[in-house]
């Protein structure tokens, strides 16, 4: 993979966590609607009538939501990290560029292509232009190339485990 990719990929995480949490919310709301409970306590005014028997089904039902709740609020911790991380590389552009504009638009508010050419009023070409002079402007810092050198290290220890 090349230097141009791997950054990409590596800006990308945050759109991927937080796509992640929004899976796991919805898994999390059809997990509550399958056991028959309210989405949360402040939801419901009223206890719902059940039987008094609680089956092996629905405690598995409530292990698996407490499961999930204690991912999202996982994901939602490392989703501030990346955030952090990302900024920490938009930080060497210019505050005011179209280039970093264009790269939060694109990696962290997760805005498409034809979005972001709309709202800055530019072509397609001049978003794939500013696209890449930024990532060939991140990848001339050492720094940037440690932080990939690092971020790579990780994806191959992920593949071999």
């Amino acid at each position: 993979m090349s230097k141009k990719e791997l950054l990409k990929q590596y800006l990308n995480r945050y759109n991927k966590a937080k796509n992640r949490i929004k899976e796991l919310e919805a898994l999390q709301k059809q997990l509550r609607r399958d056991a028959g409970c309210p989405k949360s306590p402040s939801d419901s005014t009223s206890p719902k009538v059940q039987s008094n028997s609680i089956s092996g089904g629905a405690a598995e039902f409530a292990l698996r939501i407490v499961e999930i709740d204690e991912r999202i609020a996982r994901q939602k911790v490392q989703l501030s990290t990346l955030l952090s991380e990302i900024l920490d590389v938009f930080d060497y552009l210019p505050l005011e560029s179209d280039e970093r504009a264009v790269l939060e638009l694109r990696y962290i508010q997760d805005k498409r292509e034809k979005f972001i050419c709309k709202t800055r009023y530019i072509s397609r070409s001049k978003y794939y232009a500013l696209c890449d002079s930024a990532i060939k402007k991140l990848l001339k810092y050492q720094r940037i190339n440690n932080i990939l050198k690092k971020y790579s290290e990780e994806l191959k220890r992920f593949e071999t485990e």
